[in-house]
């Protein structure tokens, strides 16, 4: 599992560095089958195997079986966001897992609604992920009798979820608002817009490194065009914010942010022994200061890597051993040295 290619950090270029990465996630269900919530293990399992059975032949596809997979290995797909926390700790039904070879697609089955389907690539490429799904949607839509309502739209486990069934979010590091202050109103405004924002990992999950995910939390009523293009519109009005608040950092405190990155990267570059927090914070200005050209440039998809690779997961699947809190400590700076010599 540890080989799986990663499409978000793979493909990622130099215009990627505020813009993360894009993802759009589609849920639908199959009618003659109880959502997983009121799913008896045994028809999980059938329903899964239907699902597997559709892309036996497609050497694109790869089926993956969860119950035959690690924590770690789980863990470490939940940490390139090719699956949710919520089907890595499912024990209650029997879910499987789809994921392309270059990991830009895939689908989550048995997790909240029997099919997520999502597609994440690096950078703003919101139209590009909704291109991918629609055509897998479209392709399982043939096989499959999905749960549909004239009037509402796809039936869904969550009621926010039913119309479209489309979640579209987008991946934005966010420093320069942070430091000046600015990112609780920027956060506010774009709430009244009927966006949310997320931390790293989704709904629950805490802000690292100064990541965002913003997301649209209304599917009913909207056509999934009008979706994408308002998450596009606004997204691109907090890159215009960010990009402002990092020019007046520049012109006015510029020494002082000189400092800071210098510093962030002396530490990551010679500790030995660092926790995710703060490698995650002294990554986010060490992204910063490489954009801005105010130490030697390190390009965006070398930084996505270390970024994944310091996470918990990733560590004991590098060491290929488990590691206790500390023992991933010492090595994550281990890590943070190689990379960055």
């Amino acid at each position: 599992m540890g080989k799986q290619g990663i499409a978000w950090i793979d493909k990622a270029s130099n215009t990627d560095y505020i813009v993360v990465s894009s993802r759009v996630r589609m849920a639908r269900n199959i009618a003659e089958f109880s959502f997983p919530i009121k799913l008896s293990i045994e028809n999980s399992q059938v329903l899964r195997d239907m699902i597997f059975k559709t892309f036996e032949n497609d050497d694109k596809m790869r089926a993956i079986y969860p119950e035959d997979m690690c924590k770690i290995d789980k863990d470490n797909l939940v940490e390139k966001h090719m699956i949710s926390p919520q089907l890595a700790k499912c024990q209650d039904l029997t879910t499987g897992i789809l994921i392309n070879n270059i990991g830009s697609l895939s689908v989550m089955i048995n997790e909240e609604d029997h099919l997520r389907i999502q597609s994440i690539l690096p950078g703003l490429k919101l139209h590009e992920c909704y291109d991918k799904i629609s055509a897998l949607d479209s392709f399982l839509e043939k096989k499959f009798n999905y749960a549909y309502d004239p009037n509402l739209g796809y039936l869904t486990a969550c009621p926010t979820n039913v119309g479209t069934g489309i979640r579209a979010s987008v991946m934005l590091h966010l420093p320069a608002l942070v430091a000046t202050g600015n990112i609780s109103k920027s956060l506010n405004a774009i709430a009244k817009l009927g966006l949310v924002a997320r931390g790293i990992y989704g709904e629950g999950s805490e802000s690292l490194g100064n990541m965002f995910q913003i997301s649209n939390q209304i599917t009913l009523g909207r056509s999934e065009e009008e979706i994408i293009n308002n998450l596009n519109n606004i997204v691109n009005r907090l890159i215009e914010q960010e990009k402002k608040a990092r020019e007046y950092l520049v012109e006015q405190h510029k020494t002082v942010l000189e400092d800071k990155i210098g510093r962030a990267l002396g530490i990551l570059k010679y500790s030995r022994k660092i926790d995710s927090g703060e490698a995650m914070q002294l990554l986010s200005e060490l992204r910063l200061g490489s954009e801005l050209d105010l130490v030697t440039r390190i390009d965006a998809a070398m930084l996505n890597l270390i970024t994944h690779d310091i996470q918990p997961a990733a560590l004991q699947l590098i060491k290929e051993k488990e590691l206790s809190s500390s023992d991933r400590d010492y090595a994550r700076a281990e890590i943070l040295r190689e990379r960055l010599k």
